[in-house]
């Protein structure tokens, strides 16, 4: 019922609408657009836990993040799921995951836009995916910035760059607010596997991704 209220919304599909320019050659890709067809391809999934990632919607990661920039990195104390970001679509989904694993595309780098660093991991706009699984200990990144050659980076979380997106506040605050509070653990002891190839950027006008 939520998710189609939120699909129901005036504003949603009427950006939506208004953004399919977006898909022309060479065009910046909008967060409505992508996030919101996933969402709808997802959703599908949604009482197989296990089979997937939970795909988490775009609009509560966005907050987390904005959250996490105005607090100057810091993350809340530990919530229950019924009092997080994540209680009204997945309430009764995330109790049941059996490999507690959720994926998600970042758009806003928060980071960057609160320290004003626009270029740091490719600016402050840039869709990739995320996938954390917090049973294996393991954050996966993939098409974090742009390179020449396709490469594979494995780092801990403490000596990864995954703190340019904020990537250890929401590996800690995602956990949380989905009630798997017992094996968010510690982010330094994340294993970060970032994979990277060349992408449109490189070759297209500055602004274009």
């Amino acid at each position: 019922m939520e998710y189609e209220k939120r699909k129901g919304l005036a504003g949603e599909f009427l950006e939506v609408l208004s953004s399919l320019d977006v898909l022309d050659d060479g065009r910046q890709l909008s967060e409505k657009v992508i996030c919101n067809y996933l969402l709808d391809r997802w959703w599908d999934l949604r009482f197989s836990p296990g089979k997937r990632p939970i795909y988490l919607a775009f609009a509560e990661v966005h907050e987390l993040s904005r959250e996490i920039a105005k607090a100057g990195g810091a993350i809340r104390s530990s919530l229950q799921l019924e009092e997080g970001a994540f209680s009204t679509f997945y309430g009764s989904v995330a109790p049941r995951a059996k490999d507690r694993r959720v994926c998600f595309f970042l758009h806003r780098n928060q980071a960057a836009v609160a320290s004003g660093k626009k270029n740091a991991l490719h600016g402050a706009n840039h869709f990739f995916p995320v996938v954390f699984d917090y049973l294996a200990k393991r954050a996966h990144c993939f098409g974090v910035v742009p390179v020449q050659q396709p490469e594979i980076q494995e780092d801990e979380g403490g000596e990864s760059d995954w703190g340019h997106w904020m990537g250890p506040q929401l590996w800690s605050l995602i956990g949380q607010e989905m009630g798997w509070g017992d094996v968010v653990g510690d982010a330094e002891t994340v294993t970060v596997v970032t994979k990277n190839w060349p992408q449109v950027s490189q070759t297209l006008p500055h602004g274009c991704t």
